[in-house]
């Protein structure tokens, strides 16, 4: 599990899902089921809920984007700075 601070007074939301033409339902479906079936999800019981819509790829295929905008608005920041690639090299 991993837990998401969030500002003070901030409350993730279910927020409305955009309209998913038939195949796009078909597709997030095959999707939903087949990383349930990996154990990469589980299935959830909190009330917030984002959109997603999906982009097409290079190859033709649909690639899923969860919109996270509004959550982003009311999370609290991480300002850890992250070791440069090349610190981190340096150190192996």
């Amino acid at each position: 599990d991993h837990e998401i601070s969030i500002i003070e007074g901030g409350e993730p939301a279910f927020h409305k899902l955009y309209n998913l033409t038939e195949p796009q339902l078909q597709t997030l479906r095959e999707y939903i089921d087949d990383i349930l079936a990996k154990g990469y999800i589980r299935l959830s019981t909190s009330s917030a809920g984002y959109p997603v819509i999906f982009v097409p790829k290079k190859n033709g295929k649909l690639r899923l984007i969860v919109d996270y905008r509004q959550l982003n608005k009311i999370i609290r920041k991480d300002r850890t700075p992250l070791p440069l690639i090349t610190e981190l090299r340096d150190r192996l």
